[in-house]
């Protein structure tokens, strides 16, 4: 059975999580980063030297696991690439590092946007954001309007999505004084990404599944901490994402519901929860059973495998039904 442990900050941030996870992703075969961007991260020192993580999941110095940026993260890969080169000076390999398909993708936009914003607020009222574009990126993704790490292996597509969705961002830009998006220029940011990063831009459920069912280790990486959280931190001073070990289920996988006898949707038992406070850095474990379903393509990369599941609909019982009708125009690139 797997063992899967999500370590998340009691506090606001800077609880010596970093340390930890560096720790024990030495026995993990699988660390996950579920939630957030580059806004924040972990600091971690080892025998190779310190190095600031952002977005780098922290177990990216073990040859023998698999780091993945999950799907409730938020990516700059310009970013990323920064610290993959601090880390790769430093003589290691990064050939264990893997991007969902399903995180979203912060654009030079956002940037602007979340800089503006900030600057258009009184002193008092401004939210201390870093600027990086995080808050805008996890709004685009709310009106389901963003662009995902998984457009990058169809830029045709995700070309599409920008003539739909520039007009917007540039009024918005507008307001603020700042010169408008350029299609051309964006899709030139896309193309070197997508020259770089294409093959570790994976759909990792079935690979998560896998891990789980053969009884691999799975270390899930939270960012920042519980009062930063959306929902339950000191609001509106907080990030835009669940640094919880709720967001930890929510950032790595889709679940099924549950029906009335508290029986998933493909009528196995809902998995035991147990959580654990570690003390001194102020540090919650949780100690999870996962239910993941069965995999027929463990591994396997490239586009999304079971768009259908993504399609399905609820009915008055919570029992996943099969859609009637037609679907929404535009579900299939949103992901409704």
């Amino acid at each position: 059975m797997s063992k899967v442990v999500s370590i998340v900050g009691a506090q606001w941030g800077d609880e010596g999580k970093g340390r930890m996870i560096d720790y024990l992703a030495q026995s993990s075969q699988v660390v996950i980063r579920f939630q957030g961007g580059d806004n924040a991260g972990h600091t971690v020192i080892n025998d190779k030297g310190k190095f600031a993580l952002h977005i780098i999941p922290s177990g990216i110095f073990n040859p023998d696991t698999m780091n993945i940026v999950g799907a409730g993260t938020v990516v700059n890969f310009d970013t990323m690439a920064e610290e993959l080169a601090s880390i790769t000076k430093a003589g290691v390999e990064v050939d264990n590092l893997f991007i969902d398909v399903r995180a979203h993708l912060i654009m030079p936009y956002h940037r602007q946007l979340d800089g503006a914003q900030e600057r258009s607020k009184s002193e008092k009222a401004q939210i201390g954001t870093t600027g990086r574009g995080i808050g805008p990126c996890y709004s685009d993704k709310a009106t389901r309007s963003g662009l995902r790490a998984g457009d990058l292996h169809d830029l045709e597509r995700a070309r599409t999505r920008l003539e739909m969705l520039l007009p917007q961002k540039n009024r918005e830009l507008a307001f603020y004084g700042l010169p408008e998006a350029d299609i051309d220029e964006l899709m030139s940011l896309l193309e070197r990404w997508a020259k770089t990063y294409r093959d570790k831009i994976i759909d990792t459920l079935p690979v998560v599944r896998d891990a789980y069912e053969t009884g691999q280790k799975i270390l899930l990486e939270g960012q920042l901490g519980v009062m930063r959280d959306l929902d339950w931190g000191i609001y509106p001073y907080t990030t835009s994402s669940s640094p919880t070990s709720g967001g930890a289920a929510v950032g790595r996988r889709r679940k099924a519901p549950l029906n009335r006898k508290g029986v998933r949707s493909d009528d196995r038992p809902a998995p035991p929860v147990r959580l654990v406070r570690c003390g001194g850095h102020g540090v919650l474990l949780l100690d999870q059973r996962l239910h993941c379903p069965r995999p027929d393509q463990a591994g396997r990369a490239g586009h999304l495998r079971d768009d259908q599941d993504l399609h399905r609909v609820h009915d008055r019982r919570g029992i996943l039904q099969p859609p009637s009708g037609n679907r929404p125009s535009g579900a299939g690139q949103t992901g409704l």
